[in-house]
């Protein structure tokens, strides 16, 4: 559905809403074009706060949060830095972290074994594996 055509939906259904009263209807909570403007209005535009420093204390430290519909992982790095990266690897997509929080040296991509510093930047591909000087026999240029 597009922008407009859920905005004038929500605008008539907005005519329900009594908060005056304390009622909200359901449609507030399920409806899919309300979801929608949030993710654009909301999410799309302002600050999120994601962590506190002090959920991710140490070097490799890291909690997985949800901003809208994509999946962040919130680390420190091993230069004491704090960050927020996709949760996902960009090779294929997928995810990196699986558990919610954790500490790591590392994250490695579990489909190919893509890995990345705890700083974010990507490391290497398929580390240990047989063929990659074979296959990238002038090195992999791991910044592109």
């Amino acid at each position: 559905m597009s922008t407009t055509t859920a905005l004038n939906t929500f605008e008539r259904r907005r005519a329900t809403v009594e908060p005056e009263q304390g009622r909200i209807p359901m449609f507030v909570y399920t409806d899919p074009d309300v979801y929608q403007l949030e993710l654009e209005r909301v999410f799309g535009r302002v600050w999120l706060f994601v962590a506190h420093e002090s959920e991710i204390p140490e070097d490799g430290s890291f909690v997985v949060r949800e901003m809208g519909e994509e999946s962040v992982i919130v680390g420190r790095g091993d230069d004491g830095k704090a960050r927020v990266f996709l949760n996902s690897c960009r090779h294929r997509g997928m995810r990196l972290a699986c558990e919610d929080f954790g500490k790591v040296s590392m994250w490695r991509c579990p489909y190919h074994g893509f890995t990345y510093a705890s700083t974010g930047e990507f490391i290497g591909t398929l580390i240990g594996a047989p063929y990659e000087r074979s296959a990238y026999p002038e090195g992999l240029d791991r910044k592109a």
